[in-house]
């Protein structure tokens, strides 16, 4: 295989997985190793963003006429804010780093 800066371009090689009978048990599972890393990565890229469309949707909806309460031109209050915002932020307590991750 050639080198490659990224370990996602060696996992999506055709070579990373041609001739896997050939190896020996400890590059299996090595080259195996290696895909669920880049698995883990991609999901908390992915999760990441989730998280800012999250925050790109609420602001959108925030902004939207109807929610006009009054003249103010936006919420009605701060408690209206802050609860809305709260529940736009669930996925927070739901993204967690994981371990040993290597970028």
């Amino acid at each position: 295989m050639t080198e490659h800066r990224r370990r996602i371009d060696t996992v999506l090689e055709p070579e990373y997985v041609a001739d896997l009978s050939e190896l020996s048990l400890d590059d299996l599972r090595e080259r195996r190793e290696m895909a669920e890393d880049v698995e883990t990565q991609i999901s908390y890229y992915r999760r990441l963003l989730h998280g800012r469309l999250d925050l790109l949707n609420f602001e959108l909806r925030r902004r939207k006429p109807e929610r006009v309460g009054g003249l103010d031109g936006g919420y009605r209050g701060r408690d209206d804010f802050v609860g809305d915002y709260g529940r736009d932020l669930h996925f927070l307590r739901q993204v967690d780093r994981p371990s040993g991750q290597r970028f």
